[in-house]
């Protein structure tokens, strides 16, 4: 069973400058919101969700080893704060057998 989400994609052409820095249009809440993580992992393939808005594109995960490169499909899911404490609530794990159809649709 496929899924139709109505979620936004950050086009590369949304970028500006920020005091001397390039700034992605953010889609997190302000301090003190809680915010909606997404993250759809499937085959190589891994999206990662703000607040309903795509805000990277993985495809053709690798890892490099002593015998080359191995396609990531499989393994830990890893959530860490950058520089700031950070709270989770109601983790959930979902199994998929596609991604998710409309997923970069506006």
């Amino acid at each position: 069973m496929s899924m139709s989400l109505a979620l936004s994609y950050v086009p590369l052409v949304n970028i500006v400058w920020l005091e001397g820095t390039l700034k992605f249009p953010d889609p997190e809440y302000p301090s003190g919101q809680w915010n909606t993580l997404e993250l759809i992992c499937f085959g190589d393939t891994v999206i990662h969700i703000v607040n309903e808005v795509v805000v990277m594109v993985l495809h053709q995960s690798r890892q490099l080893s002593e015998t080359g490169e191995i396609p990531l499909k499989k393994g830990k899911i890893q959530l860490q704060p950058e520089g700031a404490e950070l709270f989770y609530k109601e983790i959930q794990l979902k199994p998929i057998t596609a991604i998710p159809e409309g997923i970069f649709e506006h």
